[in-house]
């Protein structure tokens, strides 16, 4: 397979070219583009100096070069692969633009129990699937305050809940298909990290955390302490949810329902997972200062998710639920605001709202 060269960011890279498989040595995907644009965006807002940064599988070495060259923070740069192909091209690739970093052929746990006495300022893990199995090895070589975790998960399936039981096996935490499956996904995610971090007597804190296309990217912050732990832990629920009116709410365990609260119907649940902000208001402020368009919108509408934490509310579901046409988005948003709750987008769905309306307030609209 030849050998191609990408244009990304202010570097150029060498890649194979070709359809994007486990099995291309190296490939380079243009469509995750946007989020090294989104990573590099985040560490800035963020802000520091002389940076620590590691990328534990770094394939062709973009995300971590483009970290070193565009951010202004990143000073200490670390690549790693197990692939032998992947770390000759990083090579090249660093040649190619001028850089500097230290480069690793090691397993990813290997490489980061290494560096547990020389801990890192930022972590990224960026797999084929799903970041678990790196996590608790992250943990211990990441900087216990203010370090940062750069969290990528690529298997919905388990987590959107189609395939319940590897949820359950992976994350420990139930998954659920709904609706809005994909902020369930997102909140496993959450809550599975804030719960392995807890073990080191670490506290996790999303500063901005999506779903966009078929990955989940985490971006969090460290905090040590024990309080500050069981603190983040407390912040963990499981969610409830009915399928015949639409009601969903977190719960803690002695408290679950055993009918809807709204309807008397049949209830389901998922988790445990992460039931508060999935990022910093503050940071998403900064975001919107970006250059770049599509980071301002997407960063607005994380921004909104920020303000309620009940899950968000699909409108062509409640319109199948109710046998009406969908009315728009923006008409609903303002009926809701017409009384004492609040209605915002949502960066899940373009036909989504997050509402603090009761599900009987909101149904009332499509009687």
């Amino acid at each position: 397979m030849s050998l191609r060269t990408f244009k990304e960011g202010e570097g150029e890279i060498l890649a194979h070219g070709g359809e994007i498989t486990k099995k291309l040595p190296v490939f380079y995907n243009p469509l995750m583009a946007f989020d090294r644009d989104l990573s590099v965006a985040v560490l800035r807002a963020y802000g520091g100096k002389n940076l620590s940064y590691c990328d534990v599988l770094a394939g062709s070495g973009v995300r971590g070069m483009r970290a070193l060259k565009e951010s202004d923070v990143v000073s200490d740069l670390v690549l790693n692969d197990c692939n032998p192909e992947a770390v000759k091209l990083i090579k090249k690739n660093l040649e190619k633009n001028k850089l500097s970093a230290q480069v690793f052929n090691k397993d990813s746990n290997f490489l980061l129990r290494e560096y547990r006495c020389n801990k890192f300022d930022v972590i990224d893990v960026d797999p084929f699937g799903s970041f678990i199995s790196i996590l608790d090895s992250a943990l211990r070589a990441i900087r216990r305050k203010k370090g940062l975790l750069f969290l990528t998960a690529t298997d919905s399936a388990p987590l959107c809940g189609t395939s319940v039981k590897t949820s359950v096996r992976r994350y420990d935490a139930k998954s659920l298909r709904t609706s809005y499956c994909k902020e369930i996904g997102l909140r496993i995610l959450i809550g599975a990290a804030v719960r392995v971090s807890a073990r080191y007597e670490i506290a996790l804190k999303p500063l901005f955390s999506y779903n966009r296309r078929h990955y989940f990217r985490l971006f969090l912050e460290t905090a040590g302490g024990i309080k500050r732990a069981d603190g983040a832990l407390s912040k963990l629920s499981y969610l409830q949810h009915c399928f015949r009116c639409e009601y969903r709410g977190y719960v803690k365990i002695p408290k679950f329902h055993e009918k809807c609260p709204n309807c008397g119907g049949k209830l389901d649940w998922a988790g445990p997972m992460w039931a508060s902000e999935i990022a910093d208001e503050s940071l998403c402020g900064e975001l919107l200062n970006n250059d770049e368009k599509q980071i301002r919108d997407l960063a607005g509408r994380v921004k909104d998710d920020t303000k309620i934490d009940i899950p968000f509310y699909e409108i062509h579901r409640l319109s199948e639920i109710h046998k009406t046409l969908s009315p728009k988005r923006d008409f609903l948003i303002g009926k809701i605001g017409e009384g004492k709750y609040e209605a915002v987008e949502t960066h899940f769905s373009r036909t989504g709202l997050r509402s603090d309306a009761p599900i009987d307030e909101i149904n009332k609209i499509f009687s």
